[in-house]
Formats: structure tokens, sequence, C-alpha cells
């Protein structure tokens, strides 16, 4: 069996979106378990199937997976639809989110426009691997409204906490003495930096003691409001900080310099950084969607009202006061069981194969 696992556009992608980290991570383990059998593949409108490296054209047979982590629509891959019509191998797809149906007014258009199309292209597969149970609810009630005979099946996949893919630091870190929030993810509506900067704004003028620090790039349609608040609130002299792109190791140095992490997202299909703080041993903040109930059941995470400003000025000023509380979460985060990227490409491996 060889899995063709495809990066068209995460390969040409320099920012480190959730589905970049997951194209990156998944394929580097699928690569390590598989060895030669997985093939970086991407898709050229002329010859089809090529391979990453190489540029070589990959013919899979019957026997094979075509596996994509993107989400993509005709119009961006000339005569993609050709080739799942023909369905040359098997077909799997890891599925991340309905946000564009659920949330369009803070999607971008084009991804509005194209996701009905990715759908109904997605229920031509022959499995697909959702990354919470909540994303697997939506596309498995899709599915169901579609009134098929067979619906394509959907598992539900853990994905990876280990960012660095190396081992969770050894010992405790006292972040008791930690006055930094953390705040990972592309400066958007969505993600709700807004929500978060008014209520550090009450607590700066409070009287409260602490930086800010904001990692992820700007979304171009969505992000000018709060790169406009960041600016202001800097010419306030408050202490807060922009990261447009920061490498992993850098990330790491973040993670473990934060007293917690502060995730206020008003839609997610998993929201990975909440994972990745935990496997460094940092606690969340983060706001009750679905899926991230799923993340704080083992331990380490507060969840609070989305968009409850007041919920979240109260619960940014207790992780800021009690020292004890954040020492709490933080053991809870560092002894809690986690995914790594290997368990989920064994996961991937093991329904490919049939087990």
């Amino acid at each position: 069996m060889k899995v063709c696992f495809d990066v068209t556009r995460t390969s040409r992608q320099g920012h480190a979106s959730g589905i970049t980290r997951t194209a990156q991570r998944l394929g580097g383990a699928l690569g390590r378990a598989l060895g030669p059998d997985c093939v970086a593949v991407v898709w050229n409108e002329r010859s089809g199937l090529r391979a990453q490296l190489g540029r070589e054209p990959v013919r899979p047979g019957p026997d094979d997976w075509f596996l994509t982590v993107e989400p993509f629509s005709p119009e961006e891959r000339n005569g993609f639809a050709r080739f799942l019509d023909e369905h040359p191998c098997r077909l799997a797809a890891v599925f991340h989110d309905a946000i564009p149906l659920s949330h369009p007014e803070f999607t971008w258009p084009r991804s509005v426009a194209r996701f009905p199309g990715y759908l109904k292209m997605l229920s031509t597969f022959d499995q697909i691997f959702a990354v919470s149970d909540s994303s697997r609810n939506e596309i498995a009630g899709y599915f169901d409204w579609l009134g098929r005979e067979q619906s394509t099946p959907v598992a539900t996949i853990r994905p990876g906490a280990d960012f660095l893919e190396s081992d969770r630091p050894a010992g405790a870190i006292d972040r008791s003495t930690s006055r930094s929030i953390l705040s990972v993810g592309i400066l958007e509506i969505r993600k709700n930096q807004s929500l978060l900067l008014e209520a550090c704004e009450r607590l700066w003028r409070a009287g409260l003691s602490f930086e800010l620090n904001l990692v992820g790039r700007v979304n171009p349609h969505f992000g000018r409001p709060v790169v406009a608040e960041v600016r202001r609130l800097r010419r306030q002299g408050r202490p807060l900080f922009h990261f447009d792109r920061v490498s992993d190791q850098e990330l790491r140095r973040l993670l473990e310099n934060c007293r917690f992490l502060a995730f206020p997202s008003q839609a997610e299909g998993c929201g990975l950084p909440i994972l990745e703080a935990l496997w460094m041993g940092a606690p969340s903040l983060c706001s009750d969607l679905p899926p991230h109930e799923e993340s704080a059941k083992g331990g380490g995470c507060v969840l609070l009202p989305v968009n409850d400003l007041e919920a979240w000025e109260a619960g940014l000023r207790q992780m800021l006061l009690d020292d004890a509380a954040v020492e709490r979460l933080s053991v809870a985060a560092r002894e809690r069981a986690l995914p790594t990227w290997e368990s989920t490409a064994a996961s991937i491996l093991n329904v490919l194969r049939g087990g």
C-alpha cells in the first residue's frame, strides 16, 4: 500500500497555519512510518499527480491511497475533479471544520464560495478523518443531509501536540513568577483578539502589571481592526507585543516563559495551539467551544463563555493573581497524556489498512 500525501498548497505556504502545520507534522510522521511508500505529491493541471521532490508523475493504483489535509476546489485545481471521478486509487481526506458555512461573516469570501463544492467532492471519498468529534459531527451531518444511501465513513483523529517533534520538557516550569500572557493565532475577527485586548486594557487600567504577546500573521481581509487596536494600545505605552512570524524554537521559548495561553476564538475545528501549550506544560484559558471542551477534558484548561467580556476579564484577573491556581493547572497540563503526530499517523494507517 502506497500513500500519496497531498501538499499542493501547503508546500508553498510560509506561514504556520493549522492546516500547514498538520500537513508538515502528519506528513513527516507518515513518512517515518511508511518510508518510500509515503510519497509527497502536488497536483499539476497538465500531468496530474507529481512527486513534490523530483517532479516525476505519480500513478497510484487501486490498492493505494491519495490522502489530503487541504481544502480544494475545481477552480483552484484544474482537472482535479476528473481525477476524483476516475477514482484511480482510494481517496481519503482530513476534514478540519465547516466554519465557511457556519460563520461566513468572518470567513474569506472565496472560501465561502468554494466550500459547498468542496463538501460535495468529499462525499465521493472513501474515508474522512475529522480533527475532533465536533468536526466529525459536522461532516457526518452534512452527509446525512445529502441523503446518500451509503455515506463516506468518518473517523475522529487526535492531532499531535508535539509541535517540535521532540519530548516534552523535563521538569516543572515555575510559571508563578511570569507576568506574560501568550495568544497564538492569525490576527482576525474569528480568533477574537479584540475581546482579549479589551479585557486586558481593563486590567491595565485597574493597575495590574503584565505583558501580552500576540503571535500570528495578519489576515489581510479581516485583520485590520485588530491591528488598529494593537497600535492604539502600544501608543498608550501598554506592554503589548505582536510577532508576525516565529520559528518553532521561538514559539517554544514563548510557551516556556508565559504564565498561560489565552485563546478566545469564536470558532475552531480543533484549536491546535491549546494542545501545543499543554505539551509545554502551559495552562490554557480558552473559549468554551465544543472542540475546546474535548481538549480540556484531561486538565490544564479553564473554559470561558465565548464573547463574554466580563467573564474573560474576571478569568484573566484570576489567572494573573492566583499563583496556586496557575500551579495546579500547570501540574495538570504536565501530567496528562497527550496525542503525538506519531500516534495520529498510526491511527490513520490503521484505518487505511482496514484495521
